[in-house]
């Protein structure tokens, strides 16, 4: 289980695409300072459209360098950096075959030099400005997650004004027969967050993991979502959740199939456990299974 909220006192976590987008998008800026601090080739010669070549790959690369810095995604970052990195180094070696040999070293050992400096400018600007990033990116993150704490609380008290009870962890809805299949609270409150049409879509009388309920698996809910789980879904798409309630001895809910709760058999409902985020858990949003805490 990963812990929620994260420890304070460390420093936060920086994802490897982000570290490879600012890390290109630095090595692309040195290439275009470089490129602009020599001498352009001769508007007729091959090694002025390898220039023009390189400049618009550069410039380009250094714009998607920077996005996926901010997103922190970068499923085909090798690929592409890949083919603009042989660009450049093609586009290089191209130019400097124009010259003179001795003026060829000269101008590509200066090159160097400046490529070198630059970058290890870029990779303090690293160093210096993620950390910062990543941490105001948790904040929101959690945030997030409070909200959607809040909101599930909302629906079950709105559940209760409707049902008289708070939804059960895994028994069966107010209106189903008790023999019949249990039902996940999540998908008991889909009609109190605004996804009626959701829940009209699901069988009570079928199990969770039928085939006819197998398809709501796939959809995602944001209330439901946290994007600190560090394995959102699983290989068939199905989502997980962290949201869940505390089940067991001396838990509200005590066991899945007990008898329903009702506000009035809560003393102080500002210091119980209602719902809570296990970050990290492999549970499937409409499975009827939460945190035993026996």
């Amino acid at each position: 289980m990963h812990p929620f909220p994260p420890n304070r006192t460390e420093l936060p976590t920086i994802p490897w695409p982000a570290i490879i987008g600012f890390s290109v998008a630095a090595l692309l800026m040195a290439g275009v300072v470089l490129m602009s601090l020599r001498q352009r080739p001769p508007s007729n010669s091959k090694a002025y459209r390898w220039w023009l070549v390189m400049t618009a790959v550069m410039s380009l690369g250094l714009l998607v360098g920077f996005a996926i810095f901010a997103s922190g995604k970068a499923p085909w970052v090798a690929l592409y950096f890949g083919v603009c990195i042989l660009f450049c180094l093609k586009g290089l070696f191209e130019s400097e075959n124009e010259l003179p040999p001795g003026a060829a070293r000269k101008e590509l050992g200066k090159a160097f030099s400046y490529f070198c400096a630059l970058i290890t400018v870029g990779m303090a600007l690293v160093l210096f400005f993620a950390p910062p990033i990543e941490q105001s990116r948790g904040q929101t993150r959690r945030v997030q997650c409070k909200n959607n704490l809040k909101q599930i609380g909302l629906a079950f008290y709105n559940f209760h004004d409707e049902y008289g009870r708070l939804p059960s962890a895994g028994g069966v809805l107010p209106d189903m027969p008790s023999s019949g299949p249990p039902v996940s609270w999540r998908v008991a409150i889909l009609p109190f967050i605004d996804e009626r049409p959701l829940f009209e879509r699901y069988d009570t009388s079928a199990e969770w993991d039928s085939a006819a309920n197998t398809p709501l698996q796939t959809e995602k809910l944001e209330c439901y979502t946290c994007y600190s789980h560090p394995a959102p879904s699983n290989e068939d798409g199905a989502v997980f959740t962290p949201y869940v309630v505390p089940t067991g001895t001396g838990a509200i809910f005590g066991d899945p199939e007990s008898v329903p709760v009702t506000l009035p058999q809560i003393q102080n409902t500002s210091q119980v456990l209602l719902v809570a985020e296990a970050c990290g858990s492999r549970i499937i949003w409409t499975n009827p299974k939460d945190l035993d805490v026996r």
